[in-house]
């Protein structure tokens, strides 16, 4: 389910990781992680937040996200496009895809890059 949230909203959720950078972010929420995405201003690159689920404060091992995100990113993008990583401080993984919302229409690839991460054959 994915939902376009207003400022209160996003900072009920999670630590408000992509205002005001981003000003329509979006977010997704799964039994396996939350995500905040949108386009940002200044560079267009593409940016997603995967933090875990709502009801956990902190990653579950066996969700095995590095590993489900690395699949996705490979499956879906040009690798040299994105920049991808864990920020400690925020308990979240990041992936920037460079220029992606520069493109006439970037949703089928987001829908399928959700696809790619909820693909149980992590």
């Amino acid at each position: 389910m994915s939902s376009t949230l207003d400022e209160a909203e996003l900072k009920d959720i999670r630590a408000d990781s992509l205002l005001p950078h981003i000003p329509h972010p979006l977010a997704r929420d799964t039994k396996d992680y939350l995500v905040e995405y949108g386009v940002r201003l200044d560079d267009q690159a593409f940016v997603f937040h995967f933090f875990s689920p709502k009801d956990r404060e902190t990653w579950d091992p066996s969700a095995k996200m590095d590993e489900r995100l690395k699949r996705a990113i490979d499956k879906c993008f040009r690798v040299q496009d994105v920049t991808a990583g864990f920020a400690p401080e925020m308990d979240s993984f990041y992936i920037i895809v460079g220029g992606l919302g520069a493109s006439l229409d970037p949703w089928p690839l987001v829908d399928r890059f959700f696809r790619a991460v909820d693909d149980p054959q992590a």
